[in-house]
């Protein structure tokens, strides 16, 4: 089964590349809320509603992420005959952690990876142009 374009309304209006298209989800999942459906992503998935449920440990955080981008994916990519979601969490306070995300699909022998490093505080995602203060 082959894979098709995911169509967005940015510059390049069609992805049709596997490193393109992981970093589209990743972004989706990072920056949309849950309530909103992006009709190119059937599955309602956000990590802002993940951390919501899981922010105060961030060692459970891990499973639920992993599974929901791993569902994802394998829906973004039939054709892929290998599919992992690499997710670990680091402490930088007690109430600020990192989580990085690496998916990485195999098709065709060919190894598309993206990674991503966001970080949560006091429970909510903290997006580039954020400023938490204590």
């Amino acid at each position: 089964m082959a894979s098709t374009a995911i169509p967005t309304l940015g510059s390049s209006l069609m992805l049709d590349q596997p490193s393109d298209k992981i970093d589209y989800v990743l972004r989706f999942y990072a920056s949309a809320p849950k309530q909103v459906n992006n009709s190119n992503i059937s599955q309602a998935i956000s990590l802002a509603s993940t951390l919501s449920e899981y922010s105060y440990d961030r060692t459970q955080v891990v499973t639920p992420i992993r599974t929901e981008l791993m569902a994802e994916f394998s829906r973004v990519f039939p054709e892929a005959s290998t599919i992992d979601v690499e997710v670990s969490t680091s402490e930088v306070t007690t109430s600020t952690y990192t989580i990085s995300i690496t998916p990485s699909v195999v098709i065709s022998g060919v190894t598309y990876s993206v990674s991503r490093t966001l970080t949560a505080a006091n429970g909510a995602l903290v997006l580039a142009n954020d400023t938490v203060t204590s």
